[in-house]
């Protein structure tokens, strides 16, 4: 699961680093990006361009947009099996370069659930994953609607969390290499999916931040931060 995440990197930076053509579009940065909001997508092979689609996922065969926000993910495990996705994986696959992504987990105290701890997620200089300061996520995506009605958007790949991430969360967002992101937006029309979902050498700086990201409205850098988590008070009888 991907939730949120994070793109602060101008749009210039983005296709200077990825070796592709700058939307003309300037999108601003954003420290929470939530589901159907606006981002930059990588598309093309041999002629790469940064676009801007809704994140999302909206078949070209809905009946209208409202599902998009359920959307913004697509298993790896059942990809070839969904009507959503399945049609999409020859033909239109795309990058969604990030910063970071947040995960939330699930904290028990005294033997009962409570509210979720989120946790930021970024590459670590060095790491074969991480691009000039981003990540790069495999996606897919698809155009609903037609004319000035033309809705274009993308849903994130997502496979078995690393053992670094699985103390987090069981899912982990398709990250992908350099090499990963020349196969993945190339033509071929056969792609070895199952070999994007083992990652190595992964190397993310993880640490707990503010649930004040739980609010889609709250968009700022501090939302990165690191945050100590708060210790529950212990129950007492009196």
């Amino acid at each position: 699961m991907c939730g949120r995440f994070t793109r602060f990197t101008p749009v210039a930076d983005i296709a200077e680093t990825f070796s592709a053509i700058a939307s003309p579009v300037q999108l601003a940065q954003s420290f929470n990006i939530a589901p159907t909001q606006k981002i930059y997508v990588l598309q093309g092979s041999e002629s790469r361009k940064v676009l801007e689609m809704r994140w999302g996922l909206v078949p070209s065969w809905s009946a209208d947009i409202s599902r998009a926000s359920s959307m913004i993910n697509a298993r790896v495990e059942s990809v070839h099996e969904k009507p959503s996705f399945r049609n999409l994986l020859a033909r239109n696959r795309c990058v969604i370069p990030v910063n970071g992504y947040f995960e939330w987990k699930s904290e028990t105290v005294n033997g009962k659930s409570s509210s979720k701890q989120p946790y930021y997620f970024r590459a670590l200089n060095g790491s074969q994953y991480c691009h000039d300061g981003m990540l790069a996520i495999a996606g897919l995506w698809t155009s609903w609607g037609s004319g000035s009605d033309t809705y274009v958007s993308c849903t994130a790949l997502t496979t078995q969390a690393s053992e670094q991430i699985f103390a987090i969360h069981h899912r982990m967002p398709v990250l992908l290499d350099e090499q990963g992101i020349d196969v993945w937006l190339s033509e071929e029309a056969v792609v070895p999916i199952d070999e994007f979902a083992a990652v190595k050498d992964l190397r993310l700086d993880i640490h707990s931040v503010s649930k004040r990201v739980n609010s889609a409205r709250i968009d700022d850098s501090s939302l990165i931060e690191y945050e100590a988590i708060e210790e529950a008070e212990p129950l007492t009888l009196f």
